[in-house]
């Protein structure tokens, strides 16, 4: 069994007027827990509240993937109450890094003053950094697979695919598909999984004004899902531009479509 619950489902920046209530405001952020486990994927504003969360929780340890490190990714980090925890163990994986550093070292330079008042050296949870290259495999433990894989965002993005058991769930964001064509490493990477979570910042209309960018619409994350049989699509990382009333639209057009899709709101759990 696999519990996924979505702390941050934005993209881009964090919105917190009230005509973002229904969907949320805060930044990409997921959580999984199975095998008594706990990973997350990512590490936006919304990791603020799951490190809330966490406080009554009996976890004393997580993995923590990382798909990239731009801002909106990285900015809940210093905030997450677990990692100022010295009973806690906080592991970070993140591709891409190498070259400047690391994740550690990469971190280390971002959270420091003086544009941030204190350095990732003083959290008293027992960090524990881990660089690989994107199409690696990660096993926690013989128990949990996870499977990675390069996508096209500037610097470089992970996708990840979590299988525990039967069960398994693909986390593609950011990416940006090239138009007309189907990323069939994306196909064959999600193929089967449970649950499909995608990059779907804009709509196939908004798309062409946005070229380059790095991001892909719910759309076409649609056309990839069907292909590769996935049993539930989570669309995600919303356009800040998108307000509760753009992405009710977005909801009636995608499931009037396809009922194995959903919008991703902020809170929203699931059991698979």
């Amino acid at each position: 069994m696999m519990h996924v619950k979505f702390w941050g489902v934005r993209g881009t920046t964090a919105c917190s007027s009230p005509e973002y209530k229904e969907f949320g405001g805060h930044t990409s952020c997921v959580s999984i827990e199975t095998q008594n486990r706990l990973i997350v994927v990512d590490a936006g504003t919304g990791l603020f509240d799951l490190g809330k969360w966490l406080e009554g929780q009996v976890y004393e340890r997580a993995n923590l993937l990382l798909s990239h490190v731009h801002m909106d990714h990285i900015a809940g980090l210093p905030f997450f109450r677990s990692a100022w925890n010295p009973n806690f163990r906080l592991d970070i994986y993140a591709a891409h890094l190498k070259k400047y550093g690391g994740v550690k070292s990469f971190l280390k330079d971002q959270y420091a003053p003086p544009f941030f008042p204190v350095s990732i050296d003083m959290m008293t949870a027992d960090l524990s950094f881990h660089d690989f290259d994107c199409g690696a495999e990660i096993m926690l433990e013989q128990t949990v697979k996870i499977q990675t894989l390069p996508l096209n965002h500037p610097n470089g993005a992970t996708g990840y695919r979590i299988n525990s058991g039967d069960k398994s769930v693909c986390y593609i964001s950011d990416t940006e598909h090239r138009e007309g064509e189907i990323d069939l490493s994306i196909v064959n990477f999600i193929q089967g999984c449970d649950l499909l979570i995608y990059d779907a910042t804009y709509t196939d209309e908004q798309y062409p004004a946005y070229k380059g960018w790095g991001h892909s619409t719910w759309q076409e994350g649609m056309r990839i899902a069907q292909l590769a049989n996935v049993k539930k699509y989570a669309i995600f990382h919303h356009n800040p531009d998108h307000a509760d009333e753009e992405m009710k639209k977005i909801e009636r057009r995608a499931m009037g479509l396809w009922d194995h899709c959903f919008v991703a709101r902020q809170g929203q759990a699931l059991i698979l």
